[in-house]
């Protein structure tokens, strides 16, 4: 429905392709069962309740536009922590939240109290600024922008997100080959959401004309 990454954890379909098309300043890994660093390297103070993370260099948005700590700044504190905001659970998550930017690569969180869970919510994908700075925050979930997202991670969108009658989607991605972490050995995807198990039987045969 939404390939956004601040609305995504709504829907399991949205969150896992939004995760192919935008990156956080930390993930999970499968692979070591973990939270780890993304986007940006992680250092916490000794009170666990100051985050400081400084982005690697030459992190790129699909469009070829640069990633900084404003677009960070903006993902958080502009959008997240706006009263205006539609997705209360990931709001709550910030609450209390002292976000501050250092300069153009740090970007620093400072919370209330240690949370060892913090780390997970700072998975979400970051937003680019140049593309939705002048939008108004109530208005983020209806915009064209989460039919055709521009993102940093390891796939950019390579035709307009589609919804059929049916309540079938689908979606067309391509390596973005200025990621600045390790690219996919697959060049392409396409993904197709069906609303039911039922539906994608009767319509298995139909995929190549999708």
């Amino acid at each position: 429905r939404l390939l956004n990454p601040v609305f995504s954890d709504m829907n399991e379909v949205d969150r896992d392709i939004s995760s192919l098309i935008f990156s956080g300043l930390m993930r999970y890994s499968p692979k070591d069962e973990a939270v780890i660093q993304d986007m940006a390297d992680l250092k916490v103070s000794e009170d666990k309740k100051t985050y400081t993370f400084t982005l690697k260099p030459h992190i790129k948005w699909h469009d070829g536009e640069d990633l900084t700590a404003s677009d960070v700044y903006f993902t958080f504190h502009d959008v997240i922590q706006s009263p205006d905001f539609g997705n209360p659970l990931l709001m709550a998550n910030f609450d209390g939240v002292l976000v501050k930017q250092i300069d153009d690569q740090v970007i620093e969180f400072s919370l209330e109290k240690p949370n060892s869970f913090f780390i997970a919510n700072v998975t979400t994908g970051i937003l680019p600024k140049h593309i939705l700075g002048e939008v108004p925050v109530s208005e983020l979930m209806v915009n064209d922008f989460n039919f055709e997202p521009v993102g940093s991670g390891p796939y950019r969108v390579s035709g307009k997100f589609k919804t059929y009658s049916n309540g079938q989607t689908s979606v067309s991605l391509k390596r973005f080959k200025d990621y600045y972490g390790e690219n996919s050995e697959l060049s392409e995807l396409k993904i197709v959401a069906y609303p039911s198990v039922e539906h994608m039987v009767d319509n298995r045969n139909n995929l190549s004309v999708l």
